[in-house]
């Protein structure tokens, strides 16, 4: 199953070559837009793709009922030189495009995921927790039961005896850098140098936390 942004558009799963193609082509056509634009790490061994996802930063910080969705929908829907373009409805921090795909050979569409992070300060660690589908949503659920929180904001130690009467005081915040992260927990730094080439690899770093 492909992209379902654009329900009247056929967006069907790409091929790896495709999929390489246009993540290349859109990151240069969205770096003249935005300061920050990044990819997140796949998940290694896929054999094809639903769509392709960025995630991107403006230069200043702003906040999400203050950010110029139409305009912005307007720019990159002329630098993707498309027509099919659009501010997420239940996902308020996303934008959606469908491009042509490449070449001449078939005809189709193919969607392309525009996430964005209005902290440029916090947009190395949203990457990380964005990377390999959800590195925060992996990690986070193995450390969880060790006294440890992920969230947007970085990582946190979690005080028990608040945790149940005052969750929000109860989280001691640690760090937002992805490099101390990874090396209070243990954990490989393949997690930020996509450096992971099997989906066995990725699986033991994490299981290896619920073994200590």
């Amino acid at each position: 199953m492909g992209g379902r942004a654009f329900k009247d558009l056929d967006c069907p799963r790409m091929a790896p070559d495709v999929y390489i193609k246009v993540k290349s082509q859109v990151t240069i056509a969205l770096r003249t837009i935005f300061t920050h634009v990044v990819v997140p790490t796949e998940m290694p061994e896929k054999t094809d793709y639903g769509d392709v996802d960025f995630l991107v930063a403006p230069s200043s910080g702003t906040i999400i009922n203050k950010f110029d969705w139409k305009g912005t929908v307007d720019a990159i829907k002329n630098v993707l030189k498309t027509a099919h373009g659009r501010h997420g409805f239940l996902t308020p921090d996303c934008m959606y495009f469908a491009i042509a795909a490449p070449g001449n050979d078939e005809k189709y569409w193919i969607q392309i995921d525009v996430k964005v992070c209005f902290k440029p300060e916090l947009f190395t660690w949203y990457t990380f927790e964005y990377n390999y589908a959800s590195n925060s949503r992996i990690i986070g659920s193995m450390i969880k039961p060790l006294g440890f929180t992920i969230d947007l904001d970085g990582l946190h130690v979690r005080v028990e005896e608040l945790e149940t009467s005052n969750f929000p005081d109860s989280l001691i915040w640690v760090s937002k850098d992805p490099k101390d992260v990874l090396r209070m927990l243990g954990l490989d730094s393949r997690f930020i140098t996509a450096g992971f080439t099997t989906k066995a690899e990725s699986r033991l770093q994490t299981e290896s936390i619920e073994l200590r």
